[in-house]
This record gives structure tokens, sequence and C-alpha cells, in this order.
């Protein structure tokens, strides 16, 4: 599915809704969650613990827990972490389609992280899920860069482990508000996928393809600002909410 079409199509019909009626255009709003009609699970994450929707065909999505050795400040209606606080979601499930084969088993046909807030050049870990030693996969910036990164691996007992790092080197606006998003989507027909990055709603950098395909199992630890449990992964961040969308 073309999702940036969809975009086009999506914000060309809000514009005509807008001007429709003549005179001058309206001030143009906040962008929120681009709007998606491919039918995602979808699950938000606010700092009051709220997690809405939660749909019935998922199951371990929990309203997370704060941890860490630092408590975490409030700034209005955000929560800021620092490098020793982080969020624990526990084990979540994806529950996609399984094969005989690790290269092909529980692959999402769309995959969507969704941050809106504030990353510096040291955020760290944005998302972090990981089932040791079978998969994991992670939306990160790396240490006084400013680029957003992809990260997956999957694997599994005598096999090799394969993966890695999709960069997208680009003016992400570190420092203010936003809504960033990295959306991973499957070539059903090829090995591996493709990556797009978005801020605000609109695709930032390049599409970038991926040589291998995300795994997303049902045994996967998720956290915000670490990496199973391990803060030195993290930095700082300053959450307004989280998101994550993904469809068989």
């Amino acid at each position: 599915m073309d999702y940036d079409l969809i975009r086009q199509i999506v914000a060309e019909m809000i514009e005509e809704a807008n001007n429709g009626g003549g005179g001058t255009d309206p001030e143009p709003e906040e962008p929120e969650v681009p709007v998606d009609p491919s039918g995602m699970t979808t699950v938000r994450w606010t700092p009051n613990g709220v997690v809405s929707p939660i749909p019935a065909s998922v199951s371990g999505w929990n309203a997370g827990a704060i941890a860490g050795d630092l408590a975490p400040t409030a700034n209005g209606t955000t929560l800021i972490l620092d490098r020793d606080s982080f969020i624990d979601f526990g084990t979540v499930a994806f529950n996609l389609p399984e094969t005989a084969s690790y290269l092909t088993t529980q692959i999402p046909s769309v995959l969507r992280m969704a941050f809106k807030g504030v990353l510096s050049a040291e955020a760290g870990r944005v998302f972090d899920f990981t089932h040791w030693a079978n998969c994991d996969f992670k939306f990160s910036v790396p240490w006084m860069a400013d680029r957003l990164v992809l990260g997956y691996h999957r694997g599994a007992e005598g096999q090799p482990e394969v993966g890695e790092d999709l960069n997208c080197i680009a003016d992400f606006k570190l420092g203010e508000n936003h809504l960033y998003e990295i959306i991973w989507t499957n070539d059903a027909a090829g090995a591996g996928g493709e990556a797009r990055f978005y801020i605000d709603g609109v695709q930032t950098g390049p599409t970038v393809a991926s040589a291998y395909k995300l795994r997303a199992s049902n045994n996967m630890l998720m956290n915000c600002n670490a990496s199973m449990g391990n803060t030195s992964d993290g930095r700082r961040l300053e959450v307004e909410y989280l998101e994550i969308g993904f469809k068989a």
C-alpha cells in the first residue's frame, strides 16, 4: 500500500474541505497523528498511564510502570525521563502469523513507532522491543547525532543473526516538541522491506531499504529510554505520548 499517496490524498481532501466556503485560508493547526486508513492496530500511551485503545486481539499491553534509579519530573502535559529513569511496559505480544523459517516468521506488513515530545541529540533509546536471542527492533537517536535510527535483528538457535541499523540523516528539529515517526513496510515479494521517517506527518529524508524483515514476536520486552532495563542505553526524553501501530 502506498502510504505517501494516501497521506497526499487525505491532505488534499482536508484542504478542499477547509477552503470550500471561500474566504481566507484558516490558520493551520498543529499536526497530530497522521490519518492512516490501512486498518492498523494502534496503541497509545500517555504520561498519566492511559493506554487507549486496547483491541481484544492484542495481549500483554499494559499502562507501563516508571522504573530506574531516578524519578521522572513533570513539565505540564509531558514527562521528563533522564538517563536513569525509564518506562517498563513488561512483555508484549504482537500475535502475528508464524512460519517454519526464522527469517520469515512473525512479520508485520506494516509497523509504526511514533513519539510525540522533545528529542535531544542525546536522546538514546526511544523505543526498545527485545525478545532475547530471537529478535529486537528499536527507535533511537545516536549520541550527539541529528538523525533517527531504526535498528532490527532476528535470529534463532544454531542460525546466524541478521539485521542492521537504518539511518536517516536530516534536520529533525531536535530539542523542540514534534511528532516523530518511523514506519517500516514489508516487501511481500522480496527479502526485506523499507523504512520511512516522518516529522509532524511529513516524510523527512529518503525512503531506506531494509535487507531483511522485521520480526515482532509474542514475547517482547518493551522499554522507553532503556533496553531490557539497561538505562545506559537511555539519555533524556520529554514524553507527551507514545504510539505503536502494526498490521499482520
